[in-house]
């Protein structure tokens, strides 16, 4: 962390300041540059002053390096003749995107967090996910074990908590030597000339909540129809190195149709799933100019998606009461998010958003085990899903009046689930249920899902 007053200037003496560098950085005669790296902390004013030197102006000019973690906004002050650099960018699909604006002698420059754009995206993907499986779980039940024109009522609850591994390293170092040895001058914008610029995506903790009700019925022919309404409520968490960088809540209701049918030992399912949400959020970011360094700007929008699903599984029953159930699921999501601006304090760097539209697909397979006893059964599941994010992996912003395409969003996951569950009848027609389920072996999501409801035929 710096603080105070940060004074870059040539007198001819050759010396630039490279802020998180050990040192100082050698120049070309009459210029020096200030390298700041976004992912740091700065509170105080940063100067750069530039003096007049024979027959050249002394010239101090300032590098941005966009590197992962919260937002910066930071304003630079300058004194006679400065420049600011083309602000530096390793890789658009990997680094963080700096923004400047010019006012008089006042260069202020900011940048966002796609941690942010990540959450919202694996928010929504979890919801559509966690909705679209309530359904068909009932549609299946229903075709397995109700009875023909009777209606079933169900009621589910469910709550997952994720978090996302980011991607790429949000620390950065900057190698005075090798800046000078990369040819810092001769080659500012060269990616040689630094050591591990920091990239990607912060850790994302995304919670999801499922309240939900509906009915089945299984008709003549053996086909099960279902349909579903409910609440979902989410929440998206995100640390930097030095502060938290945004925090997210949304809240909003769904609505679904499913379709099953048993032929032999087999079981096809399909529906499709609707949704509205809205959500609101705070992002936090570094302002040299405020007391402490931390200043906020919030956000609001509306998203939806509609999500169509199916599959399939085949029954063998064993010896003993027990079922072994392989599956196959196809589901795919296309999610919109509307475009919106942010509010906040006059000082906070506020972004305005274009709207956001992707897919989603997820591919499981699965094997399911169940054990039958007197009054209820026992399950345990093993699946792998493969979720890929397709569309638009980037968005456009505008911050401090400068339009840029921000990337650098949500990395595809395989996760491994280990689920079990109960399930029991309290009385003629009515049987409630409970299960657990945790995500285990993989590098880029873990996290856990538990759930209950009841049952009411009649």
């Amino acid at each position: 962390m710096n603080t105070g007053t940060i004074i870059a200037s040539n007198n001819g003496d050759n010396q630039g300041i490279a802020i998180l560098a050990s040192g100082a950085v050698p120049s070309s005669e009459n210029e020096s540059h200030v390298v700041l790296a976004s992912g740091g902390f700065l509170e105080g004013q940063i100067i750069l002053s530039g003096e007049s030197s024979g027959e050249n102006d002394a010239l101090v000019s300032l590098d941005v390096l966009g590197t992962t973690g919260t937002g910066v906004n930071w304003t630079v002050y300058g004194e006679g003749a400065n420049t600011l650099d083309d602000l530096y960018m390793p890789d658009s699909s990997l680094g963080t995107t700096v923004f400047k604006g010019h006012v008089d002698d006042t260069w202020q420059f900011t940048t966002i967090d796609s941690s942010q754009f990540a959450g919202q995206r694996e928010s929504l993907a979890d919801a559509s996910s966690q909705s679209a499986s309530v359904l068909a779980a009932q549609a299946q039940d229903a075709s397995a074990h109700g009875q023909i024109g009777k209606y079933e009522a169900y009621g589910i609850a469910m709550r997952s908590n994720m978090t996302y591994s980011g991607t790429g390293d949000p620390y950065i170092s900057v190698d005075a030597l090798g800046m000078w040895m990369g040819g810092l001058m001769n080659d500012v914008h060269g990616v040689e000339a630094y050591s591990n610029v920091g990239s990607g995506t912060l850790d994302r903790t995304v919670t999801t909540s499922t309240l939900s009700a509906g009915g089945t019925m299984k008709t003549d022919s053996g086909l099960a129809v279902g349909f579903g309404v409910g609440g979902q409520t989410g929440e998206s968490a995100i640390s930097g190195i030095y502060m938290k960088s945004s925090d997210t809540s949304s809240n909003g209701a769904y609505a679904g149709v499913t379709l099953a049918k048993e032929v032999k030992d087999f079981t096809l399912f399909g529906g499709v799933t609707v949704a509205k949400q809205s959500t609101s959020y705070d992002r936090w970011e570094n302002n040299n100019l405020v007391v402490g360094g931390i200043d906020m700007a919030s956000g609001d929008y509306d998203s939806r998606y509609l999500t169509a699903q199916a599959g399939g599984a085949a029954h063998f029953k064993l010896s003993y009461g027990i079922t072994v159930s392989p599956g196959v699921t196809l589901r795919y999501t296309n999610a919109r998010i509307d475009a919106y601006s942010e509010t906040g304090d006059e000082t906070a760097a506020k972004a305005s958003v274009a709207e956001q539209s992707f897919g989603i697909m997820e591919k499981q397979i699965d094997l399911n085990i169940a054990k039958s006893f007197g009054v209820g059964s026992l399950n345990a599941k093993l699946a792998v899903t493969d979720r890929a994010l397709a569309g638009g992996d980037s968005v456009d912003v505008t911050m401090l009046g400068d339009q840029e395409t921000v990337s650098g969003f949500a990395a595809d996951t395989v996760t491994r689930t280990i689920s079990v569950g109960y399930s029991a009848a309290l009385a003629t027609g009515l049987s409630v249920s409970v299960q657990a389920s945790r995500d285990v072996g993989s590098d880029t999501v873990s996290g856990t899902t538990v759930g209950g409801g009841f049952q009411l035929a009649f």
